[in-house]
């Protein structure tokens, strides 16, 4: 039975680490797609990549995480089961899903749905190494300034491939810069 849970435990790590890897692929991809404003076909083939992937990792996750609610089920741990920790990573894979599909159906904007997904498996990512023994309350603070922090770098990295974020340029030379010769006119 405890190489049974080894097993289990290492395939829900094993589909967090795609799905944290899928979605720093569909952060990264989707920013730079944006940066001239089209998204061509070979980027949109791998957005679609990189969703398939996130996907494998959601369905390892969830089958696992099934079979392991079952045997806590089982042996009567209903307490581990009602744990907010426990409650709160259900809720960020149902997110994760709900999220990836209505931004894959255009229901909800590209970038936002991006960042959404993108930060609900960060903070999977964290709650599933850490398992911290904590409250709902510090358990949603804390992913609303995760969401925040991830919603807040991808504006601005979109920004900025946008050229919307401008940068002073630096003057090396500032007496160069002055001395330069009026232009001529032609009569």
């Amino acid at each position: 039975m405890e190489l049974l849970g080894t097993f289990l435990y290492a395939l829900q790590q094993f589909g967090v680490m795609l799905g944290v890897g899928s979605a720093t692929f569909l952060l990264v991809l989707y920013v730079l797609a944006e940066k001239d404003g089209v998204v061509d076909a070979g980027e949109e083939r791998f957005l679609h990549a990189g969703s398939l992937v996130g996907r494998i990792a959601l369905f390892l996750i969830i089958s696992s995480g099934l079979v392991i609610t079952g045997a806590h089920y089982l042996a009567g741990e209903v307490g581990i089961l009602m744990e907010p920790v426990f409650l709160f990573k259900w809720m960020l894979l149902l997110i994760i899903m709900l999220a990836s599909i209505l931004t894959s159906w255009s229901i909800f904007p590209r970038l936002g749905g991006t960042a959404l997904v993108g930060a609900s498996w960060y903070a999977l990512f964290v709650i599933h190494i850490l398992a911290p023994e904590t409250q709902w309350f510090v358990l949603l603070a804390l992913y609303a300034v995760w969401f925040a922090l991830v919603w807040l770098g991808l504006l601005m990295l979109h920004g900025a491939s946008k050229g919307n974020v401008r940068v002073a340029p630096k003057v090396l030379f500032p007496k160069a810069a002055q001395e330069t010769p009026p232009v001529l006119s032609p009569i």
